[in-house]
């Protein structure tokens, strides 16, 4: 391939990825101007659509005229540069036709709860009683280090790549529960969001079970390292709030979106204070390296013998069960095959490593070059589901919290992180959190109709 072909071809492949962007934005906005409301479909459009849009060309930019640091697994790929737009692309066509064939639902299902009382205490117990699990959880699994300065001294020589000075923690099985505090912090926040007039003892001690499960919770995102994650769920709180106030309206969303910019920015001088020196060039080479990894993955993916036929999809659920379970039973994370095929080693336990599997490249992983397409359309389908049971099945405060959890860490981030293991890692305490809120109802109905008895 002669230079000025591979230029053409570069900058062919750039043009794509931005009219990817620019029509895939163009179809939400319509699409949500003529439903004035927007949802979890809307927010996966717009994240889709700037990873394989603009941040692609500008990755792939600043790799081939900038000296993108990280980005020489992509160099020697130019002449697919142009496929991963074009894959992209029957995403996001794939998600559009479901959000148009889902219509609307008309008559909004049963409450799952009739007495707003009774479900407000239930929300509140089950606050408490997460609360409680992720500060016993978290005093155990911080004890195994030593304290609290010992985990967070682990959590630095993890994030620097010292694995062998970080060492195993025996109580590990552990980990998902510290996390329950997230989910208690939302509670915590409906039970005050839902309070109406009163001011009960309940408003007291949910406001000071907030403010304990909101410092918990970024406290365990700051040891766990997710620096996304922490800035994701704050800013999960705010956005809980705003759809509280004004609903699920355009307007809500164009502040979302100069949130979440104005959290971008944040990134860079974070990731200095979680990882002194990291971040020693610009903004442009900071986040070119940050965005590299879901280019050189579906980049070099596109060159894997074979397709995987979805056994990944298949396989989600046993990853809520603990890894010592599911790992001798041969079934290994797809970041972890991905990791293996780009680094030419077996990923090591730690973060920083393991390179993520983004949403593209798990479907190119599945079915080939028709993988994106199949996976997205089932995904949107599951969004679409999630959305309806947020909006129509629960209180107001209640639904808000989780809608705006569900919005930025179901939605938005799976577009860059859709290993199931990360997935459902991310997602443990929102999984436990239902499953045990359900299970409570479930038991006071039953009590009530046997007592009628």
């Amino acid at each position: 391939m002669t230079a000025d072909t591979q230029g053409g071809l570069i900058y062919f492949s750039i043009t794509l990825a931005i009219l990817l962007s620019g029509v895939t934005w163009a179809f939400v906005v319509v699409r949500i101007g003529a439903r004035k409301r927007f949802d979890l479909v809307d927010i996966f459009l717009l994240a889709f659509g700037a990873v394989y849009g603009v941040a692609y060309a500008f990755v792939i930019y600043m790799t081939m005229y900038e000296g993108n640091v990280v980005g020489f697994r992509i160099i020697g790929h130019e002449q697919n540069f142009w496929l991963i737009p074009m894959v992209a692309a029957f995403g996001a066509i794939a998600a559009a036709a479901v959000s148009t064939l889902s219509g609307e639902v008309k008559t909004p299902p049963a409450p799952v709860a009739t007495n707003a009382v009774a479900l407000r205490k239930a929300i509140f117990l089950v606050a408490v009683l997460f609360l409680g699990v992720a500060l016993l959880a978290t005093w155990l699994y911080t004890r195994a280090y030593g304290g609290i300065a010992g985990f967070l001294a682990v959590a630095s020589a993890l994030r620097a790549g010292l694995f062998d000075e970080a060492g195993a923690n025996p109580l590990s099985f552990l980990k998902p529960f510290c996390g329950f505090s997230i989910f208690s912090s939302y509670c915590f926040a409906a039970v005050f969001l839902d309070r109406g007039q009163s001011r009960d003892g309940m408003f007291t001690m949910a406001i000071l079970g907030f403010i304990v499960s909101a410092a918990i919770s970024s406290f365990t995102l700051l040891g766990w390292g997710g620096r996304v994650d922490l800035l994701a769920y704050w800013a999960s709180l705010v956005f809980g709030f705003l759809v509280y106030r004004t609903g699920l309206t355009p307007r809500l969303l164009l502040r979302l979106t100069l949130v979440m910019l104005a959290l971008i920015m944040a990134l860079p001088p974070l990731t200095n204070a979680m990882n002194p020196g990291k971040n020693r060039g610009s903004f442009a080479n900071f986040f070119a390296a940050e965005l590299t990894f879901p280019v050189e993955s579906s980049l070099n993916i596109i060159d894997f013998a074979g397709s995987r036929k979805g056994v990944d999809l298949v396989a989600a659920p046993i990853f809520i069960l603990p890894e010592r379970i599911w790992r001798p039973m041969g079934v290994e994370p797809i970041s972890d095959i991905n990791s293996e095929l780009l680094l030419g080693d077996v990923p090591r336990q730690g973060f920083g490593y393991t390179i993520p599997v983004d949403i593209t490249t798990f479907g190119l992983f599945q079915f080939g070059l028709v993988g994106p397409g199949i996976v997205i359309a089932i995904w949107c389908l599951f969004l679409i589901w999630i959305d309806r049971q947020l909006v129509f099945r629960l209180p107001r405060g209640f639904s808000a919290m989780l809608y705006a959890h569900s919005a930025l860490f179901v939605a938005a981030l799976s577009v860059l992180y859709f290993d199931p293991k990360m997935q459902i890692t991310r997602n443990f305490h929102f999984i436990a959190g239902m499953l045990t809120l359900v299970a409570l109802l479930t038991f006071r109905r039953q009590m009530l109709l046997m007592g009628r008895d």
